[in-house]
């Protein structure tokens, strides 16, 4: 038995492979979105009496579980919308994205961050 070389077309080999990434942008970008959401429903939750109150869906956990839903709806539909969208697509723009992703996760971190919303009358 003999091995035959393989031989590659040269045209090909100049060329990129493009592979469609949108899948994976829409994974990460709606994540830095449940996380500035859950970010946000926080602020609310204790910046507002009323919110807080209306948040508080089992009181053992207070606000918090009114909270984690909401972010993990708001999470889920913005990965539902996104990965349809960009489905088959191939994201030009990772660095933008990436840089999106990062900034949206931050913003969750420094909204649950107490003293951070006590300075909004949390």
């Amino acid at each position: 038995m003999s091995a035959e070389p393989t031989t590659s077309n040269p045209s090909s080999a100049s060329e990129p492979i493009t592979t469609a990434n949108g899948s994976a942008w829409a994974a990460l970008v709606s994540a830095g979105i449940g996380c500035a959401g859950f970010g946000a429903f926080t602020m609310l939750s204790e910046c507002s009496k009323a919110m807080g109150k209306f948040l508080n869906w089992y009181n053992p956990s207070g606000a918090l579980s009114g909270v984690a839903i909401c972010a993990i709806v708001v999470w889920l539909a913005v990965w539902a919308v996104l990965g349809t969208r960009w489905q088959s697509q191939r994201l030009q723009n990772e660095r933008k994205l990436m840089i999106c992703t990062v900034v949206l996760v931050l913003v969750g971190i420094l909204t649950t961050f107490p003293p951070f919303y006590e300075l909004f009358g949390g």
